[in-house]
């Protein structure tokens, strides 16, 4: 076994063949609430791997460059970061979501804290000088009172986000609920 560490396998997709690199540990925190998305920045492409730690309990990243072609694609990673939970959400995450904002070069990230079942959102940007860090924009925002099962996406063609979710304060209904990422994010 791999004693419960977060990898990842890089894929090399062509018009005719996909080829599998080697495998690739993220975290050796048993990691849990996985997400992983992937992002370029000018000519640099990006994985972002958002996860919950298991010794802290908190959400964690860590960006990665991916190197190479075929069956020779690795991925290396920056440090693992320090908790994104910077303000009001103070208990575990459940249903971390990510998107990446190619208009304004930001990583969106949602979560609902385990302990209040708020949903909280963040938007930040691939520190230039490290290219494996990420400068937060502000402390997470509270979306919702009651976000289950959230998701964010971005809309490139009106430059906005949408975090969707069920609202078990209003009759357990689909909500989504649009934001600007360059703004001030959703307040409740």
């Amino acid at each position: 076994g791999n004693s419960n560490n977060g990898v990842c396998r890089p894929l090399d997709l062509s018009s005719t063949s996909t080829s599998v690199g080697s495998e690739v540990t993220f975290s050796t925190d048993s990691p849990t609430y996985i997400k992983a998305i992937g992002c370029g920045i000018g000519d640099e492409d990006k994985i972002l791997v958002f996860y919950k730690a298991n010794t802290s309990g908190k959400l964690h990243y860590r960006v990665g460059s991916p190197s190479n072609s075929g069956t020779n694609t690795t991925i290396s990673f920056g440090s693992e970061s320090t908790s994104i939970q910077g303000g009001a959400s103070t208990g575990s995450p459940l249903w971390v979501d990510a998107a990446w904002d190619d208009s304004n070069n930001k990583v969106i990230v949602t979560w609902t804290d385990a302990t209040s079942y708020k949903g909280y959102i963040r938007c930040g940007t691939i520190t230039p000088a490290s290219g494996t860090s990420i400068t937060w924009d502000a402390v997470e925002s509270e979306y919702a009172n009651k976000a289950y099962h959230a998701h964010v996406v971005y809309n490139s063609w009106d430059n906005r986000g949408v975090a969707v979710y069920r609202d078990t304060d209003n009759s357990n209904y689909g909500t989504g609920r649009p934001f600007n990422p360059n703004a001030s994010l959703p307040a409740r």
